[in-house]
């Protein structure tokens, strides 16, 4: 992995020296949305730098500069206003935007006419979120797989299909080791990641309030070596969500050293040493998927929750909040049977999970898209005459 820059570093760069750019619009709440491609756009960066390009990230918000500098090598610079974004963007070498997220301000870039723009999202899912009509907006659409390409032509009309390129979870290929000071423990690990409240009904999927520190309490005393990994969002709409997080920090904390509350940033190494997970309908459930880790997924308690019909619910261990059994639903989750459906469906959702396929799918996936829209701007200069910019 690249090194670390010292922060302020980055600014010295001269914008948009490279062919890649990663736009996040998010403050540091959202970090994670960009934290989790780092390594992918690390690799991506050690394949076009010798050919004269490079990845680099441009963020709406000055404060998560220097958050994501001293996690990354790669060139990192502010563009608070409209017009810093599009000097970015408009520099003669930038061939390809990348975007985790479904941000407002993501409109302000996608009105640059000379890169290709890309939706990367920041997890595979089925939440409502992943279906957004926006996806119209962006030249291309990375999907984990022939699942999202489904869930996307089902929901969204008139989508061009063309669009999606399926690169799987490439995070998957590189989960880092647990921090410093991580303990051990002779006890089998559960890591119980709920997700947030959500921003309206349909994303109503958070397990926390409705059965979150009742699970706690019964994979301690079944016991389990518990980490609990909440949402970065989690109880900052809602107090009640905030008061159940707090409810289950004290849990832990009170049953001994070798259980973990986990607010960091690093996300990954969680999955590598966890023997069982609880999770929602999110990303998380689908990582543990995608590594054959026995899952449970906790149903939305909330009326107005978004399901997909035929969905993860259908094919993994699930828990009913109103009916907790998670004893049995763990012995389920660690079944040969529940090992079989979890292979299937991870084949359905990321192709081919073998040790470095999906970081390979995409960084074949944006060479392509690089090489696409160079062929496409030259096309237009011969047709014009010269490179119009706007």
């Amino acid at each position: 992995m690249a090194k670390a820059r010292v922060p302020g570093m980055a600014q010295q760069v001269a914008p948009s020296s490279e062919s890649v750019l990663l736009v996040f619009a998010g403050g540091r709440s959202q970090a994670y949305q960009a934290l989790q491609w780092l390594w992918a756009l690390e690799r991506l960066d050690d394949r076009v730098r010798g050919a004269g390009g490079g990845v680099g990230i441009v963020c709406r918000d000055p404060d998560v500069v220097s958050m994501l500098q001293a996690r990354t090598g790669l060139p990192v610079r502010s563009a608070r206003t409209t017009r810093a974004l599009s000097q970015e963007l408009r520099a003669p070498k930038v061939r390809v935007a990348f975007y985790p997220n479904q941000a407002a301000l993501n409109f302000q870039a996608l009105a640059s006419p000379l890169p290709a723009h890309v939706h990367l999202s920041h997890g595979e899912s089925e939440k409502v979120s992943m279906v957004s009509n926006n996806l119209k907006s962006y030249d291309h659409v990375f999907t984990a797989g022939a699942a999202a390409r489904e869930r996307i032509a089902e929901h969204l009309v008139a989508f061009d299909q063309s669009k999606c390129i399926d690169v799987g979870r490439p995070q998957l290929d590189q989960l880092s080791p647990p921090p410093p000071g991580f303990p051990e423990s002779e006890r089998p690990t559960v890591l119980y990641a709920p997700t947030w409240e959500g921003d309206s009904a349909a994303m109503s999927y958070s397990s926390a309030l409705s059965a979150g520190p009742r699970i706690i309490a019964e994979l301690l005393e079944q016991g389990w070596r518990v980490i609990y990994r909440p949402h970065p969002q989690l109880g900052k709409r809602k107090r009640a969500f905030a008061k159940a997080d707090k409810e289950m920090e004290h849990l832990l904390q009170t049953a001994g050293p070798e259980h973990v509350v986990d607010r960091g940033s690093a996300y990954g190494w969680q999955l590598g040493v966890a023997d069982a997970i609880i999770a929602d309908l999110s990303a998380v459930a689908f990582d543990a998927v995608g590594m054959n880790t026995p899952v449970i997924v906790v149903t939305p308690d909330a009326s107005g929750a978004a399901v997909l019909h035929g969905g993860i619910l259908d094919h993994v261990p699930t828990l009913d909040p109103q009916r907790l059994r998670v004893r049995s639903a763990l012995e389920h989750a660690a079944s040969p049977e529940a090992a079989t459906r979890r292979r299937a469906l991870a084949q359905r959702h990321y192709g081919d999970t073998a040790p470095g396929a999906q970081i390979e799918r995409f960084i074949n996936a944006s060479l392509r898209v690089i090489e696409e829209r160079e062929a496409a701007l030259q096309a237009r200069d011969s047709a014009y005459g010269t490179r119009r910019e706007s």
